[in-house]
């Protein structure tokens, strides 16, 4: 399959090649290939294809999401907070950044 879909590719790039769906610009010979995957797989041969990425695409997410979890309760790895950047604060801890330090306030009061 993978072969004849080349050679059609081929005579369609020799032919002027296929606009997009919008029709404002060409295909990239690549997207000719899977436009005409796409056209002549079933429903369930299209997601047979792409099962495996879809997979590690829910397992990144996953990883992804834990890591904002743990930064934002500020028990992440030094490594992976330097990576994900600086945590947003709240609003609350902007006001507690304004509030000044005097004699006597202790710091858990602040923050």
């Amino acid at each position: 399959m993978a072969s004849q879909l080349r050679a059609e590719v081929q005579a369609l790039e020799a032919s002027g090649g296929q606009m997009t769906a919008s029709g404002d610009r060409k295909r990239t010979p690549g997207g000719v290939f899977w436009n005409l995957l796409k056209a002549q797989c079933t429903g369930d041969e299209w997601t047979h294809i792409f099962s495996e990425e879809k997979e590690k695409e829910k397992e990144r997410n996953k990883r992804r999401q834990k890591e904002r979890n743990l930064k934002d309760k500020g028990t992440l790895r030094p490594s992976l907070a330097a990576r994900l950047g600086p945590k947003q604060p709240s609003q609350a801890q902007e006001t507690a950044v304004d509030t000044p330090l005097t004699p006597g306030t202790k710091w858990s009061a602040v923050v």
